[in-house]
């Protein structure tokens, strides 16, 4: 009897022991848990997800060895390919451009001896750096490019820096997604900023929607006439896209540097990039049809010019345009017939606004733009000046013929004690 008492008891005692040693530990891990209702708010730091560069870096060079190292690919070898490492929107860039450019190399021709200098090598985190030795230029050519995880979990190529960034390329030189079109615009200046600030971030970013995100912005904000043009004169390749991809801001995230020109035209509005590149510019036509605005008309000229085989500029011609007889004289007419803003003047204000100017050959004004909504008043006056501008003296080309050319600038608008002023100050984009 006492020997089952004792077997007994030393079951209870174990029980006991084991039943202690549970709530210490219970309590110890629960301690570790977010309170109840704090998880949501919680700050909780997640581990950097294991990056396999070695896989990464076979993955590259076996594209750019077989895209650029083997001449007789066929078109369906190059789509495979392209479809195997790159994203939907990689895979749309990697054919040459209007120029016979190759943007993942950023050359014309590729070198014969392009693979014994080929080099990958990791930068940080996504990022990798593909090198070769460009027989024409000193030093190697470098070329930053972004791995992505694709939504069916497979690693692909999905950016390469259209500028060079060198080891200077993160994340911020694009967007994660594709920025959405606003809304509600306010004003059809408004409605144009919105739809090319999501446009062109349908380029500059590796969500892998985006070029679903580009045809659905296109459908709903362009009319159905209208398409065609749209298609044509805003699809990769063209002087406007590839520029704007060119000039990117890397301290803002992926936005191309352009501003929207209001015009004299109704509706008629000019996307232009800002300076040095001034002269890259894309031409849109609003309208309001019912409650919202669509796009009837994209094209690469101005409404004052019947098509584009009658618009030839000479960005860069021998001898510039030039008014009468110089600075002096313009802002002397300039200040003849400002009519300057009333509330403005009474309180004094200021403000600059950038113009452009298309002289035709004889030197008569053929198109004007304004920077800015016309609902500002200065951007008003500014268009107002230049359509009571005489003619200027024409540019001309080397063999001395009168050219069409731009002229650009900033009208400066100030006041003080009830007196008024403006002056013109000129820019001449950089040749290159």
């Amino acid at each position: 009897m006492k020997r089952k008492q004792l077997i007994l008891l030393s079951v209870l005692g174990l029980a006991a022991v084991g039943l202690v040693f549970y709530l210490l530990v219970g309590r110890k891990a629960n301690s570790r848990q977010p309170a109840a209702g704090m998880a949501d708010s919680a700050k909780v730091a997640t581990p950097r997800a294991h990056i396999d560069t070695a896989a990464d870096i076979r993955i590259i060079r076996e594209y750019y060895t077989k895209a650029y190292g083997s001449p007789t690919n066929s078109v369906e070898e190059r789509d495979k390919l392209d479809e195997s490492h790159l994203t939907p929107l990689m895979a749309e860039r990697s054919f040459a451009d209007e120029n016979d450019v190759y943007p993942f190399v950023r050359c014309e021709v590729v070198p014969l001896d392009f693979l014994k200098t080929l080099r990958v090598g990791h930068l940080h985190d996504n990022w990798y750096m593909v090198s070769w030795k460009n027989e024409s230029e000193p030093g190697l050519e470098k070329i930053p490019v972004r791995m992505v995880t694709d939504r069916n979990g497979h690693r692909k190529i999905g950016y390469v820096t259209p500028a060079g960034l060198g080891t200077a390329a993160s994340d911020t030189i694009f967007h994660a997604k594709v920025v959405p079109m606003q809304a509600h615009p306010k004003s059809a200046h408004e409605f144009v900023e919105a739809f090319y600030r999501s446009y062109f971030s349908t380029f500059v970013t590796i969500d892998d929607h985006a070029h679903d995100a580009r045809l659905e912005l296109m459908r709903h904000c362009v009319e159905r006439k209208g398409l065609e043009h749209a298609s044509r004169d805003l699809s990769l390749g063209t002087m406007l896209v590839n520029n704007m991809l060119q000039n990117l801001d890397i301290t803002a995230s992926g936005k191309p540097r352009y501003a929207v020109y209001s015009m004299p035209q109704e509706g008629w509005f000019c996307v232009r990039g800002t300076y040095p590149h001034l002269e890259v510019a894309h031409y849109v036509k609003v309208e309001k049809h019912g409650s919202r605005y669509v796009i009837v008309r994209c094209q690469s000229y101005p409404p004052a010019v019947v098509t584009d085989k009658d618009f030839y500029i000479y960005f860069w011609p021998d001898k510039q345009p030039s008014f009468g007889a110089g600075q002096n004289d313009m802002e002397a007419f300039l200040n003849k017939y400002l009519q300057y803003p009333e509330q403005a003047l009474q309180a004094g204000k200021g403000a600059s606004v950038n113009v452009v100017m298309l002289t035709d050959k004889d030197g008569s004004l053929l198109s004007t733009e304004a920077e800015g909504d016309l609902s500002d008043p200065f951007v008003a006056e500014a268009l107002q000046l230049l359509d009571v501008m005489p003619k200027w003296l024409p540019a001309s080309n080397d063999i001395g013929e009168c050219v069409q050319s731009y002229v650009y600038g900033t009208l400066v608008f100030s006041a003080k004690g009830g007196n008024a002023a403006v002056k013109f100050i000129r820019e001449y984009p950089k040749q290159r």
